[in-house]
This record gives structure tokens, C-alpha cells and sequence, in this order.
């Protein structure tokens, strides 16, 4: 079929439509984009896909920049880390896993070289 049929549907119902194309249940097709929609990030809370600052192709020390920015507003608010969720997301949105478990590892033994801050549970997790 052409693009015709979705001329005139909502965006359920072209979900609906295709997962019976498809020979899926519709239910569980409508339920899926229903959870995936829940979890999208809105655009205000995605970082920016260029900072010029950091114009060249290596990023570590944006990277670098954003972790400590989030340990120094961790730092400014008493740890309080709901005050600090933008600075987290960034850092994370940013940084390799590896070295941010590497940075944790350093601040819980008292090496890191950047900014101290108190450490909060789940500090440098993913949310």
C-alpha cells in the first residue's frame, strides 16, 4: 500500500496500523511507544551537540570541565544532588563510563585531582 491510509490517522493509529502489517498485537506496539515516549529526554535537557569552546574533535577536556562543574555545584549545594541534575546529566552525557568510575573511584580515596566534593549515593550513575 501506498502512504494513503495514513493520510487521515493520529499517530496511534499508524502504530496500530503497522503492528498488524507486521503481524504484531497493536496493544503491545501502542504500549511500547506509550513507555518510550515516557522516557524521551526533552530537547531542553539534551547538551548541545557543539560548545565553541571545545572546537576541535578531542572532547576530554570538555569532559573534564563539565565533571568538575557537577562536583563543584555538588559542592556549592551540601551535596544535594537533585540541585545538580542538569551538571550531572551533562557530565554524563559527555564523559566515558570508564572514566567516570575511574574519577569515583579517585574521590572515595581522596586522589582526585579536580574539585572536592561530598560524595552522594549514585552520584555518577546514569539516571
Amino acid at each position: 500500500m501506498s502512504g494513503a491510509p495514513f493520510k487521515n490517522m493520529s499517530l496511534e493509529e499508524m502504530i496500530a496500523y503497522a503492528a498488524e502489517e507486521k503481524e504484531l498485537e497493536p496493544e503491545a506496539a501502542l504500549k511500547l511507544h506509550a513507555y518510550m515516549k515516557s522516557k524521551a529526554v526533552s530537547s531542553e535537557d539534551k547538551p548541545p551537540l557543539f560548545d565553541p569552546a571545545y572546537q576541535n574533535h578531542n572532547q576530554a577536556s570538555h569532559c573534564w570541565d563539565r565533571y568538575n562543574q557537577y562536583l563543584q555545584c555538588l559542592k556549592d549545594n551540601d551535596g544535594n544532588d537533585s540541585a545538580c541534575s542538569q551538571a550531572k546529566y551533562l557530565a554524563n552525557a559527555l564523559c566515558p563510563t570508564l572514566w567516570l568510575d575511574k574519577w569515583k573511584e579517585q574521590r572515595e580515596e581522596g586522589t582526585f585531582p579536580g574539585v572536592q566534593a561530598p560524595i552522594v549515593a549514585g552520584d555518577d550513575d546514569d539516571e
